[in-house]
C-alpha cells in the first residue's frame, strides 16, 4: 500500500473534516495512480461512523481504519482509474 499523500483534518469537526476530505481527494485523484492511497488523520470521534459512509458512498475502498489516542487514521484507495 503506497500513501503518498495525505491529508490532515485534526481539529475539524464533522462534517468540516469530512468536507476537506473529499475535496483534497478530488484534488489529487487525476495523479493518483490506481494502487497509491490517501491517509486522513482525523480527532473527531464522530468520524468513526460518518467517514466509513462516506468512503462508500463516493466509492473509495477503505484500507485502514485505527484510532491512536485521540486521533483516527484512515487510508482510502480509489476504485479505479479517472476516479
Amino acid at each position: 500500500m503506497i500513501t503518498k499523500y495525505s491529508k490532515d483534518a485534526r481539529g475539524l469537526h464533522c462534517p468540516q473534516a469530512l468536507l476537506k476530505t473529499r475535496h483534497g481527494f478530488s484534488q489529487i485523484s487525476v495523479q493518483i495512480n490506481v494502487k497509491e492511497c490517501l491517509k486522513v488523520q482525523l480527532t473527531d470521534k464522530a468520524s468513526t461512523e460518518a467517514f466509513p459512509q462516506m468512503a462508500a458512498l463516493s466509492g473509495r475502498a477503505l484500507l485502514l481504519c485505527e484510532q491512536h489516542h485521540d486521533s483516527y487514521r484512515y487510508v482510502l484507495q480509489k476504485s479505479g482509474v479517472g476516479q
